[in-house]
């Protein structure tokens, strides 16, 4: 049975697409601040770089795209091509906007927005198995978890299941569901949840 699923069409198209452009599946991960140019300020760069390593290291993304790479080759750039500077500098924002600014028009659209105000991580995957989904899915939600930025952080999650809990408890079984058939039944029921940097 493991030798036919693998002469799937949709799966020899997907190794052929993983192979010959290394790639076949993306994650994007949106970043967005409070106000203009938070996308470009350090900690938020630094942050961005870190979950680049992790999702490369726990999740085999083979390559990430994001403001990152553009900073420390400009902060490169500037400083005379010095290896040793090709770093997140303090003034981040201010070569971020110095790259939107002398770029063509849109040509930053896909990794930071005209305002500063977002920006997006894309980590690139070999294949498409709902394994390394999940994989990569955990581990961005708990790198950001462990890694808030900003003051309060405010958002809309979904109820599920506490770690832990029984397979067949009420939540649990709610979770398997929506995990099924989520797109048929009802929105589920959401908490507004509110976390204040320490």
């Amino acid at each position: 049975m493991r030798g036919m699923a693998t002469r799937v069409p949709f799966n020899v198209a997907t190794g052929v697409i993983g192979e010959k452009f290394g790639g076949a599946d993306a994650l994007v991960i949106y970043a967005e601040g409070d106000r203009d140019e938070s996308a470009g300020e350090s900690e938020v760069l630094h942050k961005m770089q870190d979950l680049e390593r992790e999702l490369r290291a726990k999740t085999g993304a083979v390559a990430v795209i994001s403001p990152v790479p553009l900073v420390r080759a400009a902060n490169r750039s500037f400083r005379y091509g010095e290896p040793k500077q090709e770093i997140i500098p303090e003034s981040a924002r201010a070569l971020l906007i110095f790259l939107r600014f002398n770029s063509p028009p849109g040509a930053l659209s896909s990794i930071v927005t005209n305002n500063g105000r977002a920006a997006t991580l894309t980590a690139i995957y070999p294949d498409h198995k709902g394994e390394t989904i999940r994989r990569s899915v955990i581990a961005a939600e708990e790198f950001i978890r462990r890694n808030p930025i900003g003051e309060v952080i405010v958002r809309l999650e979904k109820d599920r299941a506490q770690k832990g809990e029984s397979f067949f408890s009420r939540n649990s079984l709610l979770d398997k569901w929506y995990y099924m058939l989520g797109p048929l039944l009802p929105d589920r029921h959401q908490s507004l949840v509110v976390q204040i940097r320490n």
